[in-house]
């Protein structure tokens, strides 16, 4: 399906967002990024602030070089305020030529160095030529010559070194990557070594974290439902999520992406998908939890079962005092609708969406709170279970297992499906030594027709399986294991559905189910299409491409694994180790990539190339 072309932004892949550390940043005299005008904007915290930030919109092109971009600047409004609000000291300029391009560059180089936390972001037209990346300012020519390039474009690479933060580089990207040739380069050689003007690609080194609003040869949309003519979608879904407190940049990176993904359905096919390359090695939150530096004891709910955990403290589970606090008009206010939230999360959704991105859902719309008082005063199971999990992983709340368990153990006291699996799955994880209790949990679970509870109970069985000897028993185990497989895949659990494949053998049934998901644009299904290929070789060499693309294409770090491999062995697809590098070190971008993968891919990472 074509792009009308006004929707599209041209844009350079990958907003530069320098963060770094948390000390306070010591106060000195800058000169203006800028020369003062309309242009030109600061928000946010005062100079001392330990967080700073970079954005540029650019979207004032003459019309007749570059297309002109209608929303660039109200991209960066919004977003200017949006990150004060986390605490970031913000400046915002628009259409900025190219000599305004290097000074920002230079001036902003000096302030991020004194910060802890540096963020860059950009909207405007970018193209990549020669390996290097490149980012157009408003007074760009149309043609130049290849040694032009760096008089009248800005480098990526500059940029994004200009965030010099302590300890965290974070770079957002709003800009077309479809392979449209945006300059026109008057020497050029299509067969020489440099081939051709191309899209943006993945940055040369480690220097943080990217954040791309669309993939490779897919274009990114100026404007997008419901925030038509107003604002990219890209970063419509960086303002909604910012603002909730305690997600974690791997959580908040996946849920911007599916946001985007649901906005730009109905518009472009595929979907648009913003893509994350490089990784943290601690965690960083764009939106900190309120009062982090204190914590005050709650008394956990009567009847709560704490031990099991190794080293577990007395059974008073702990949140942070700011996480929680909420005057008492505001909190009356707020409960009747997170009530009604809470009573939408039916077993049916519950059971077949994950729950990062339930919670985040819910927190957008509600708040931590009054998620407390639906679990302790009016005793709400599902408020207790999301409660437990939210704890258990950090997502809103700070890590705590002992206030996890606490919750979990409410919630499956009270026989809710959601609150037995996460128990269960809580138990195999923490306390090892109730694994007969935990798979219980499942049982329990199962039995409520409760999807999630099915496929988690077969992938069980199927384990046990593997480790029995008995011929009888591995048929009775694996027989119980399709049925749940199937009960599970009926109700519209995807991995139930490779799980009928890659387990059981029923490629068929796999394969028609996770067609029908994929069909209706849902790129999990497209994912588990392309893991099947891999564990069955249950598809021809063209649906596995297909499949694999758009997989990987959806941030699926397996797809994207793959990918990699089909491209550096040259499997169904003309190899090329470009390609195999580019998928592999996107993969490497995700903390949840199996060690064994990641062994794999770490030789097929091109040798100039940094991994992540």
């Amino acid at each position: 399906m074509g792009t009308p072309k006004s929707l599209v932004h041209h844009l350079l892949s990958g907003a530069a967002l320098t963060l770094a550390a948390m000390a306070p940043m010591v106060a000195s005299a800058q000169a203006p990024l800028s020369k003062p005008g309309a242009g030109r904007k600061e928000c946010g915290a005062a100079a001392q602030t330990q967080r700073v930030a970079l954005l540029i919109g650019n979207g004032g092109y003459d019309g007749a070089d570059w297309d002109g971009l209608n929303n660039a600047a109200n991209d960066v409004e919004r977003l200017c305020d949006v990150f004060a609000q986390a605490g970031f000291r913000v400046i915002r300029l628009v259409d900025v030529n190219a000599a305004a391009a290097r000074r920002a560059v230079d001036e902003f180089a000096s302030l991020s160095a004194l910060a802890d936390t540096a963020l860059i972001y950009y909207a405007g037209h970018g193209f990549e030529f020669g390996g290097e990346n490149y980012l157009v300012p408003v007074d760009a020519p149309r043609y130049a010559s290849k040694n032009g390039l760096a008089e009248h474009f800005l480098p990526l690479d500059a940029l994004m070194g200009a965030a010099r933060a302590k300890r965290f580089n974070l770079f957002f990207l709003d800009a077309c990557r479809s392979f449209d040739a945006v300059v026109e380069l008057t020497d050029l050689d299509p067969g020489g070594r440099d081939g051709t003007v191309s899209t943006i690609g993945l940055p040369r080194g480690g220097k943080g974290v990217v954040f791309y609003s669309t993939v490779k040869g897919s274009p990114a949309l100026d404007d997008a439902p419901p925030e038509a003519d107003a604002i990219s979608p890209f970063a419509a879904a960086i303002a909604k999520y910012s603002a909730t407190p305690g997600l974690e940049l791997d959580q908040y990176l996946k849920i911007v992406a599916r946001d985007v993904e649901e906005r730009t359905r109905p518009v472009i096919d595929p979907a648009q998908y913003p893509v994350r390359y490089g990784q943290f090695r601690e965690d960083f939150f764009l939106m900190p939890l309120p009062g982090s530096s204190t914590q005050n004891a709650i008394k956990p709910p009567a009847g709560a079962a704490i031990g099991g955990i190794a080293g577990a403290p007395a059974p008073t589970a702990r949140v942070r005092t700011g996480a929680i606090r909420s005057s008492p008009g505001a909190l009356l206010m707020m409960m009747p609708q997170t009530m009604t939230l809470l009573a939408d999360l039916t077993l049916e959704r519950l059971g077949t969406e994950d729950e990062p991105y339930l919670v985040a859902d819910l927190l957008t719309r509600s708040n931590v709170p009054s998620l407390v008082t639906a679990a302790e005063t009016n005793d709400d199971p599902v408020a207790q279970y999301l409660l437990g999990y939210m704890y258990e992983f950090g997502v809103g709340l700070p890590k705590d297992l002992v206030a996890a368990r606490t919750w979990l153990e409410k919630s499956a006291a009270k026989g809710h499906p959601a609150g037995q699996l996460e128990l269960g799955y809580f138990l195999r994880a923490h306390a090892p030594q109730e694994a007969a209790r935990a798979r219980e949990l499942y049982e329990l679970s199962a039995a409520q027709d409760y999807a999630k509870a099915k496929s988690h109970l077969g992938d069980l069985l199927i384990v046990e399986a593997r480790s029995e000897r008995d011929l009888a028993k591995i048929k009775a185990l694996t027989d119980r294991a399709r049925t749940l497989f199937e009960q599970a895949a009926a109700k519209g659990h995807p991995f139930a559905m490779f799980a009928l494949g890659a387990h059981i053998g029923d490629t068929k049934t796999a394969t028609t189910m996770l067609n029908a998901l994929a069909d209706k644009g849902n790129r999990e299904g497209d994912h588990w299409l392309c893991e099947l290929a891999y564990f069955r070789n249950a598809l021809s060499s063209a649906e596995a491409e297909r499949h694999c693309t758009r997989g990987a294409s959806g941030g699926f770090a397996g797809s994207q694994f793959l990918q990699a491999r089909r491209h550096a062995d040259g499997l169904g697809v003309p190899r090329s180790p470009k390609e195999a590098d580019y998928w592999a070190r996107l993969a490497l971008s995700h903390k949840e990539l199996d060690p064994g993968r990641r062994a794999v891919l770490a030789s097929i990472v091109l040798p100039d190339r940094a991994t992540p």
